[in-house]
């Protein structure tokens, strides 16, 4: 039988060819199961750390050292008379025989995930920054207000949602095409399943809207979650990572007298895809899942002042939440590493052509990026000054006191919102909304990164 030092050359070994994709010409010396074992634990660990980050060194040393002193630690005592019913000697020696192989198990995967972060070649970025390489215009959509794009088959297509309904858009010609609404009045907020067969969404045919999912063709729907109240609204489902379970968000509101409604509670909650587990996670709306599903990241409303959105990121077993930036629609990247959203910011200026008293301030809604780890925020998109808006303002102020102060707002050209990762960590899908000299008018657009 090979010995420790062995096998973890043979590792060493093993771990080089699977970086040079040439693992399947390696050749096992002799029938040791457990060395095979190992080999597909590798595997499995690589698979895994394509996705997601593995621990840190720190940690697997700590978890290390526990292990280590849990197996000094263990005891064997005889039974005395105070502990008639506890177990025999010879069962409490398999017992502890038992868990001295699963310590020794689980000292080999700490090792392997030792030697995996050290030798292991990922493409994975490990960066505080993020950089855009390009920004591409995929199609313009006209003067239909459009959201919610995800991509499909890696990017091939593209599904959003456009006047209450569903559209795919397809990179290969070009063409969008509709999912029919059938008996529905609407159906919004897409969300495609990781295994890319299925989406859900938010579909209303009567009472108050609920989540659904269906086959990616618009086969097959089946109601997933039942509002209690007319007053309620479940939508923005998200895919847990596993496929197993969809957060969504329910909406309660109010009737505003005289006219118009208020919302009294919102919140997000995560149902199974047999429609069962319905549990309430927290305060919130628009959630999007860690890539290990053990965190949602949710917008809120500013405790002190409501026209302030901000991105919380929660655990599901609701034992800590934590507050990142202010902004809205959170996607979180498949590396685990970032949070891409929506940010509208304001900044004040003058102009040579109006007076000191008179100030203009300038509103910019655009996509940036936060790395969850040390909050550094990067902004993705920049929004140019609207000249035509401001040559209105001008105008206007013409015929204006110039002895009375006073501030003109405007708005950038463009409006971008509804950020979405591709799953190589390399693209984000996002809408704009352009406002120029040509008119108001809608696009699907992509954004190129570098990570640094």
């Amino acid at each position: 039988m090979d010995t420790a030092e062995d096998r973890e050359e043979q590792l060493s070994q093993y771990i080089d060819l699977l970086n040079e994709g040439k693992a399947d010409l390696y050749l096992l010396g002799s029938d040791d199961l457990e060395l095979a074992e190992l080999f597909e634990t590798v595997n499995m660990i690589k698979a895994m750390r394509e996705e997601v980050e593995l621990p840190s060194s720190d940690y697997v040393e700590r978890v290390a050292a526990q292990l280590r002193e849990a197996s000094k630690d263990a005891e064997i005592t005889e039974p005395t008379e105070r502990h008639k019913k506890s177990p025999s000697l010879k069962t409490r020696n398999d017992l502890v025989k038992r868990w001295i192989r699963i310590g020794s198990a689980a000292m080999t995967i700490i090792l392997a995930c030792s030697l995996l972060s050290n030798q292991f070649i990922f493409n994975t970025a490990s960066a505080d920054n993020i950089k855009v390489l390009s920004e591409v215009n995929l199609v313009d959509l006209g003067l239909s207000e459009i959201s919610h794009p995800v991509p499909i088959n890696d990017g091939e297509q593209v599904m959003f949602e456009k006047n209450d309904q569903l559209w795919i858009w397809n990179a290969a010609d070009g063409t969008t095409t509709s999912l029919p609404l059938e008996k529905f009045l609407y159906m919004r907020d897409p969300a495609i399943s990781p295994d890319g067969k299925q989406v859900a969404f938010s579909g209303y045919i009567k009472g108050s809207p609920a989540i659904w999912i269906m086959n990616i063709d618009g086969s097959h729907r089946i109601q997933i979650t039942y509002p209690k109240t007319m007053d309620e609204a479940h939508t923005l489902p998200a895919w847990s990572p596993d496929g197993k379970s969809i957060a969504f968000t329910s909406t309660t509101t109010a009737s505003n007298d005289p006219h118009g409604f208020q919302i009294t509670d919102q919140s997000v909650w995560i149902i199974g895809m047999n429609g069962q587990g319905l549990q309430r996670i927290g305060t919130g709306a628009e959630p999007s899942w860690s890539p290990i599903g053990n965190q949602l990241a949710v917008t809120r409303v500013n405790a002190q002042d409501e026209s302030i959105r901000e991105i919380w990121i929660l655990d599901i077993d609701g034992l800590h939440e934590e507050k990142l930036t202010e902004g809205t629609d959170p996607s979180w990247s498949p590396n685990g590493q970032f949070i891409a959203y929506s940010k509208y910011t304001s900044e004040e200026r003058q102009s040579e052509k109006l007076p000191p008293n008179t100030k203009i301030v300038e509103g910019h809604k655009e996509i940036w990026a936060i790395h969850i780890g040390n909050k550094t925020e990067s902004r993705l998109t920049a929004s140019p000054v609207n000249n035509m808006q401001l040559e209105e303002m001008l105008k206007s102020y013409k015929n204006r006191d110039s002895n009375v102060s006073m501030e003109f707002r405007g708005e950038g050209i463009y409006s971008d919102w509804n950020p979405t990762w591709s799953k190589d960590n390399k693209q984000i899908l996002f809408l704009r909304d352009v406002n120029d000299e040509k008119g108001r008018h809608f696009g699907l657009y992509r954004l190129d990164l570098k990570f640094e």
